[in-house]
């Protein structure tokens, strides 16, 4: 483990999760956490009017100098250690993994908040399965965020960016066996790239192709095992729904991150789930692939059963991993 003075904070979760809600509360008490959000975007190195374009809905919403709050801690000594396949390569990593380029340049993120005295927050979105390697490497505080699946599909379909992106990653891991099944019964395999924007279009076109059930197959697959492997690393995993089924469990997620990291925030405004407990359902076969990943990561699903956790997130996590 590299050994800090002051530990990150890491936020863990799938895309159109909560993610950016809770950086946004640490980001809030800046005289106290430097926060980087999604250190692992393939624009990360554009500039902000480019970057402005890409994130036209957030930008669109929270305004031009709220966006640029996103990238301003970034220096330029980590943005020249940043390395596009961050983006999309070597997506599983246990705690076995090595990277040294990528723990170089997560390295130079937290020295930028070293050096103004406070606590790096790091927000991903693209490390759902790198989190135990993370936690071994750098320590700190951990927290998943998991949302009702039936949510994060509807968002994505709102959005028409992330479900290729999802796509893309099965694709370019498909020789990793946690991939390989899943890559298969998708039909796509590693496409070899010049840019990012290449392999985008690449398997957004595979993914034009896709009968509309494998593009929820292909999330519930994700939203799974990414939840799984949060069990082998995550200190505090906060799930949407049962923040929304309970009315006093805002209280309790505010007192949970303030045990965790110190830092006290105000989740008042938190939009809770909202969604019923009518499940999604997923072919045998497809529970049979996800079941054989489970394998090849970590997990601890002892730490899963006692999680807070709402019924209807056991009974999808069930439905998904448990053949019967």
């Amino acid at each position: 483990m590299l050994e800090k003075r002051r530990p990150p904070i890491v936020i863990h979760s799938l895309w159109r999760s909560g993610s950016t809600y809770l950086w946004g509360k640490f980001q809030e008490q800046n005289q106290h956490h430097c926060a980087f959000v999604d250190p692992f975007h393939p624009s990360l190195k554009k500039s902000a009017i480019q970057l402005q374009t890409d994130f036209l809905h957030a930008s669109k919403k929270f305004g031009f100098d709220h966006f640029q709050n996103y990238y301003k801690n970034f220096t330029q000594e980590a943005l020249n250690a940043f390395r596009p396949r961050f983006s999309i390569d070597n997506y599983v990593m246990n705690s076995e993994a090595s990277d040294d380029d990528m723990s170089n340049y997560i390295q130079l993120i937290c020295d930028k908040a070293e050096e103004q005295n406070k606590t790096p927050v790091i927000k991903f979105n693209r490390a759902t399965l790198r989190g135990k390697w993370m936690h071994e490497t750098f320590g700190g505080s951990t927290i998943f965020l998991n949302r009702n699946i039936k949510e994060v599909v509807r968002s994505y379909r709102n959005h028409g960016y992330y479900l290729p992106c999802m796509l893309g990653l099965i694709g370019r891991n498909a020789d990793h066996p946690v991939f390989t099944e899943m890559a298969d019964y998708l039909g796509v395999g590693k496409v070899e790239y010049q840019s990012f924007f290449q392999h985008y279009l690449q398997y957004s076109r595979y993914f034009k192709g896709l009968e509309e059930y494998k593009k929820l197959e292909m999330a519930a697959f994700f939203w799974s095992l990414s939840l799984l492997h949060a069990t082998s690393y995550a200190d505090l995993i906060i799930d949407f729904d049962a923040v929304g089924k309970l009315g006093h469990e805002v209280n309790k997620v505010q007192e949970n991150i303030c045990s965790l990291t110190k830092a006290s925030l105000d989740l008042s405004d938190m939009r809770v789930g909202r969604s019923d407990d009518n499940m999604v359902f997923i072919s045998p076969e497809v529970r049979s692939i996800i079941r054989r990943a489970m394998l090849y990561i970590e997990s601890d699903l002892d730490q899963l059963a006692s999680a807070s956790l709402a019924e209807v997130t056991k009974r999808q996590f069930e439905h998904f991993t448990i053949l019967r």
